[in-house]
C-alpha cells in the first residue's frame, strides 16, 4: 500500500510467453503485471504491464514510495540471459517509470533460482536491498545499497548454506535476516546496524533440525522481530535483541 492508501499488487505472468511461442517467436522468461485498488482490495483496476522478460518464479519486492506509488524490485532477464535485478516505480494511474538495472552480478543462467529480493528505504531515502546470485561478484546471499547505475557497499552474507534473506528498516536502523544450513541444522542468522549500515553486528536468533520456511523481518512498536515458520515451532515470532 502506498502513502495515499492505494493498494498495489504485482505478479509474474506468462501470457506473453505463451502468445510468442504460439507464433513461433522466442521469448525470454515471463512478464510483470500489476493492478491497483482504491477501496482496500474490494476491487482492482488495471491489468498493467510493467516489464517484459522477468525471471519466471522469483518473488517481487514492493515498497511504498515517500510520496505516492510503490517501488518494485524483481529478478529480470537481461539479454541474452543475465538474471540480475531491475527496479521501477509504479503509480496508481497504471503508469511506471523507466526500468533500471539494480544489480550488476552478471549471473548467466537459463533457469529460475527461486530466490526473490527484498527492499527497504531508510529515513534518508536510501534504498537497501538483499538478494541472491551466483554471478561474478561474491556469489551467495548479498546486501547492498542501490544507487542509480551502481550498488554501494555490496557484500556477501553468511556462508555457502545461506539462503532467502529479508530486510527491515526503522529510521536509520537496519535488520538483515536469513536462514543458513550447516549440513545438520538450519540457523536463523541476522545482522543489525544502528547507523544506516556503517557498522554491523552479527546475531544468531534461532535454529531447527527440521523443515523451515523463509524468514521475514518485521518492525513492531519500534522493535525488530523475525517471523519464522518451522515444523518444530510453527508461526514463531523471534524478538531481535
Amino acid at each position: 500500500m502506498d502513502r495515499q492508501g492505494k493498494l498495489f499488487i504485482a505478479w509474474i505472468d506468462k501470457r506473453d510467453q505463451v502468445q510468442a511461442k504460439a507464433a513461433g517467436e522466442p521469448y525470454r522468461g515471463a512478464a510483470i503485471y500489476f493492478a491497483v485498488s482504491d477501496d482496500d482490495g474490494a476491487s482492482f483496476r488495471g491489468d498493467f504491464k510493467l516489464a517484459e522478460h522477468s525471471c519466471e518464479c522469483c518473488r517481487i519486492a514492493l515498497l511504498a514510495r515517500s510520496d505516492t506509488g510503490v517501488t518494485a524490485l524483481w529478478r529480470h532477464v537481461f539479454a541474452p540471459n543475465i538474471r540480475d535485478h531491475a527496479i521501477a516505480d509504479l503509480y496508481a494511474d497504471g503508469s511506471a517509470s523507466e526500468i533500471r538495472r539494480a544489480s550488476f552480478d552478471d549471473w548467466a543462467i537459463d533457469a529460475c533460482p527461486h530466490h526473490g529480493p527484498s527492499l527497504a528505504r531508510d529515513s534518508d531515502g536510501t534504498l537497501h536491498a538483499v538478494w541472491f546470485h551466483l554471478g561474478k561478484h561474491e556469489p551467495g546471499v548479498t546486501y547492498g545499497r542501490l544507487l542509480d547505475g551502481k550498488v554501494e557497499a555490496q557484500r556477501r552474507l553468511g556462508g555457502d548454506g545461506a539462503a532467502h534473506a529479508d530486510i527491515a528498516v526503522d529510521g536509520q536502523r537496519l535488520l538483515l535476516v536469513w536462514k543458513e544450513f550447516d549440513g545438520q541444522r538450519t540457523w536463523l542468522r541476522a545482522q543489525r546496524s544502528d547507523d544506516a549500515g556503517a557498522h554491523w553486528r552479527d546475531l544468531t536468533l534461532a535454529d531447527t533440525g527440521d523443515m523451515s520456511d523463509q524468514p521475514r523481518a518485521l518492525v513492531h512498536d519500534g522493535r525488530f522481530h523475525v517471523f519464522w515458520n518451522t515444523r518444530e515451532r510453527p508461526w514463531q515470532v523471534v524478538a531481535v535483541p
